[in-house]
Formats: C-alpha cells, sequence, structure tokens
C-alpha cells in the first residue's frame, strides 16, 4: 500500500503546484487535506460505496508561509509567501496589536457560504512555574471529587450515579412510555416533578456538606 501511495502522492503534488501555481509549501498542504479526506472515506466500515462528501473546503497554512501585515489605513493583509496578499475584512486590530509580539501558528483558509475565512492561531512561550509544596490538586470524576496534595489525599463521593439513576429510569422511562401524553395526565407530572426534585435535592445536599 505504502508504494502504491507515494507515486500518487508525487503526482498530485506536482499537479496542484503546477495547475494552480501554488508555492511547494502551500501545495503540500493541500496533499496532506486529501489524503485525510481520502483515508477517512476508506476506513469507514460504514462507508460500503465510498462516497466522499465534503462539506467544506480548506486549506491549512503553516507559520513560516504566511505574515499579517498592517498599512497606514490599518487593513489587516495576510501575505502568503509565493502566492500574493490578502486583504481581511473584519480583522480587529486591537486583536493585532495585542497578540503582535506572539509567534504565528499554523492559519487555515475555508470556504463558508461563498465567503473565505481565515483562522489563525498564535503561540507564546512561557516559563513554567515550579511546583510547590503548597499546591492542591483536583480531580473531577463522575463518582468522586479527588482533592490532594503531597500529604494527604481527600475522596469526596458524589450522587452523579443516584442521579443518572434517577434521570435514566424514571423521568426519562416515564416520557418515553407515554410519549408527550404525559404533559397532559396530571398523576405523571407530578411523579416527573418529584424525581427532578429529588435529583435536585441530591446535589444540593452534597454542595451544603462541603461548604
Amino acid at each position: 500500500m505504502e508504494a502504491k501511495k507515494n507515486p500518487i502522492h508525487k503526482d498530485f503534488y506536482e499537479q496542484v503546484k503546477d495547475k494552480f501555481n501554488l508555492p511547494p509549501r502551500i501545495s503540500l498542504s493541500c496533499l496532506r487535506e486529501a489524503s485525510f479526506i481520502a483515508r477517512s472515506v476508506i476506513n469507514n466500515p460504514e462507508n460500503k460505496d465510498g462516497k466522499c462528501v465534503i462539506k467544506s473546503y480548506r486549506v491549512r497554512i503553516d507559520g513560516y508561509s504566511y505574515k499579517l501585515i498592517e498599512d497606514k489605513g490599518y487593513v489587516i493583509s495576510i501575505r502568503i509567501y509565493g502566492f500574493g496578499e490578502i486583504e481581511i475584512e473584519g480583522f480587529p486590530r486591537e486583536w493585532f496589536v495585542r497578540y503582535l509580539d506572539w509567534y504565528q501558528g499554523e492559519a487555515i483558509l475555508k470556504m463558508e457560504e461563498n465567503k473565505v475565512v481565515f483562522l489563525m492561531t498564535v503561540k507564546k512561550r512561557v516559563k513554567t512555574p515550579a511546583i510547590s509544596e503548597k499546591c492542591i490538586a483536583v480531580d473531577l470524576n463522575f463518582e468522586e471529587i479527588v482533592i490532594g496534595n503531597f500529604e494527604r489525599i481527600a475522596r469526596i463521593k458524589t450522587p452523579m450515579k443516584k442521579i443518572m439513576h434517577i434521570k435514566k429510569n424514571h423521568i426519562e422511562r416515564a416520557q418515553m412510555k407515554y410519549n408527550k401524553q404525559w404533559r397532559f395526565v396530571k398523576g405523571i407530572r407530578k411523579a416527573i416533578t418529584r424525581w427532578w426534585k429529588k435529583s435536585t435535592t441530591l446535589m444540593i445536599t452534597l454542595q451544603s456538606k462541603h461548604r
């Protein structure tokens, strides 16, 4: 499979680069995006017919292939090396100034409602803070909350399992059994309200215990 894939990749890369006069990095980005779409179609067991439905067209641009520029009229444009400049509408200048000293990350150009939308990421290197013995770790799980530090650990049981049992086995089952009729039957409405109050009380009790 790999042996067959390499010449296909090379042929696709050359055709895209020559036909659309794209710079090498942009052509490679198109190749990666096409490969990702092809793999998702081939590896999808539910797609027996091999149909490919593309919801949006997009291309990824690495941070070394473009640059944001600003002219004196506060017009923000993106300069893609080897391709040209594209003016960006609706780009807030405050955002541009705020992240001016950050590193440019990967950008995406994609089609949305007959418009080309520009998305970009910014990066900044920060110093990792030193580990302090005074810090506390909190782990939120479905059945318990774990709080601890270097010396001790506390485990707080949550009523989430019981609440989900009430919701699934009482409220949802009643609503599914009687469909839309439960809204008009007083006894069923009262039972559902009672179960909701019970689940809410369980959460309030947990909060009041550990304030």
